[in-house]
């Protein structure tokens, strides 16, 4: 049976999934808002990724799913994919993070990472919609709280992630607005485990 390649990012570790994860840390400014901040950096990390766990090294070039969120552009696509066609993958899927939600219109996903945080709903006209929530633009958990009751009403909450904000808002956030929320058990690798 083939292994399967799966890429995803996010601002402070590269993750990669064959037979396992691998959690590949990277420094500050390489990966912003799980996009490429820095091209260079971001090719030699990934480059030193693959060779240290002995990765892509197929002559005719490997397959590969990259997962992404509804705030990536073409032109975020389309430069990953021509980082990945230099690294010799010659089939590239590109998958949204939603895929791996149960989305309806009674629930809403919050992925909460160390610098933003990403929502999904299914907004009023029936469309997925992903907002993206930088922690730089709000004073405290409280506001991030209001910020995210506001834009859910009254759905269901689903966290994923990790870090501090994950636990205050799991601990806090069903009692102050009501609203039934729930935390995965493998929150961090959750997209990765169900890719």
């Amino acid at each position: 049976m083939k292994k399967k390649n799966i890429l995803y990012l996010t601002d402070n570790s590269i993750y990669y999934k064959t037979d396992k994860i691998i959690k590949y840390p990277i420094n500050k400014g390489i990966v912003i808002n799980s996009k490429i901040g820095n091209i260079k950096k971001f090719n030699k990390i990934l480059e030193e990724l693959l060779k240290s766990n002995k990765l892509n090294n197929s002559i005719l070039g490997n397959k590969i799913k990259v997962i992404i969120n509804n705030t990536w552009t073409k032109a975020d696509i389309e430069l990953l994919k021509n980082i990945l066609i230099n690294l010799n993958y010659r089939k590239i899927d590109f998958e949204y993070d939603y895929k791996y939600y149960h989305l309806n219109n009674k629930n809403a996903y919050l992925n909460i990472l160390d610098n933003y945080m990403l929502l999904t709903i299914i907004n009023e006209y029936q469309k997925i919609k992903t907002i993206l929530i930088n922690n730089d633009l709000f004073d405290s958990i409280d506001d991030k709280m209001d910020y995210i009751a506001k834009a859910i009403s009254n759905k269901e909450l689903y966290i994923l992630g990790y870090g501090e904000d994950l636990i205050n808002i799991f601990n806090n956030f069903e009692d102050k607005y009501k609203n039934t929320t729930y935390m995965f058990t493998n929150n961090e690798s959750y997209i990765l485990d169900n890719a």
